[in-house]
């Protein structure tokens, strides 16, 4: 069993969340990103969606691709 030290915190669900979603973001993966945002509920989905959008708010290729996703469809 590994350890994992001392005093040192563990992300929140969200921000696990947050993490999956600029993962998939990043490699172009509208179906995986589907299954995160189709199952939370609606106030999750807006937080995650925030928090996605901070963390690529310096990778305008990326964003684009996902406002893209959302407004269009597959």
């Amino acid at each position: 069993m590994a350890s994992r030290g001392f005093g040192k915190t563990q992300p929140t669900k969200l921000d696990q969340l947050i993490g999956q979603a600029v993962d998939y973001s990043r490699r172009r993966e509208p179906e995986a990103l589907d299954k995160i945002f189709d199952n939370l509920p609606v106030e999750m989905n807006n937080k995650v969606l925030k928090g996605t959008l901070r963390e690529l708010n310096k990778d305008i290729d990326t964003i684009s691709w996902r406002a893209r996703i959302l407004r269009f469809g597959n």
